[in-house]
């Protein structure tokens, strides 16, 4: 995978057509910035599937990770394991839906409460392993170093979003400086180029997003709890 540097300079010479590094219309850092948000906006197309284990401690509370990007209930698996275990045997929790008085001890299963906090219905064994498997966010570019850590098809995609957002800064810009002109040179909003440019940078991050199939997340782990 390309690191952050390099695909930067991708954006700047084919998509932005930024080509002087001397006279760069937009920083490094904000760039930066703009990858970010669009990684953690492709999340919803497909996200980073991730596990974490705890050892057991009584019902908890077990902290769900702070990256997880769906909460566990819709698009997780919270299980229960020991030490040496084969990844196919664990044991199953089922989301239990939290309200005071509830008897908990009626089932084997976990809640969320507040949220970051998980809870268990019962106290597992205390030399066993509590799991969560979820989606997560990406990792965070914080240096040129930095590999992309998206799926290679999905660059062309982030490639395109990273403008758009660099864009509508400009963008922005020009509307102000447009709202003082007299009619009819001022136009309409229609009549901003960059905004334009903008929608368009989103039309093809759309189109390159098409080409796959969105990520099946919604109770994907929750199908080997059974059979």
């Amino acid at each position: 995978m390309p690191t952050w540097g390099a695909f930067r300079t991708q954006i700047r010479r084919s998509i932005l057509a930024d080509v002087s590094e001397k006279r760069a219309r937009w920083s490094d850092e904000i760039l930066m910035d703009c990858v970010n948000w669009a990684m953690d906006e492709f999340c919803a197309h497909t996200a980073v599937a991730t596990a974490v284990q705890y050892a057991a401690s009584g019902v908890g509370p077990y902290p769900v990770p702070e990256n997880i990007y769906e909460k566990l209930e819709h698009a997780g698996m919270v299980y229960l394991t020991s030490e040496g275990a084969s990844p196919t045997d664990y044991e199953y929790l089922n989301p239990i839906r939290y309200t005071e008085g509830l008897d908990l001890t009626a089932d084997r299963g976990f809640y969320e409460w507040p949220e970051g906090s998980l809870y268990l219905a019962k106290a597992p064994s205390e030399s066993g392993i509590v799991g969560i498997r979820y989606y997560a966010y990406y990792n965070t570019i914080v240096t040129d170093e930095d590999e992309m850590p998206v799926p290679r098809w999905a660059l062309p995609a982030i490639g395109y979003l990273t403008a758009a957002y660099a864009l509508s800064g400009d963008a922005i810009k020009s509307a102000n400086i447009r709202q003082w002109a007299e009619s009819p040179e001022k136009g309409t909003p229609e009549d901003n180029s960059l905004r334009r440019q903008q929608e368009w940078m989103l039309e093809l991050y759309h189109r390159e997003l098409s080409k796959f199939p969105r990520q099946d997340r919604e109770n994907s782990f929750r199908i080997y709890g059974y059979g």
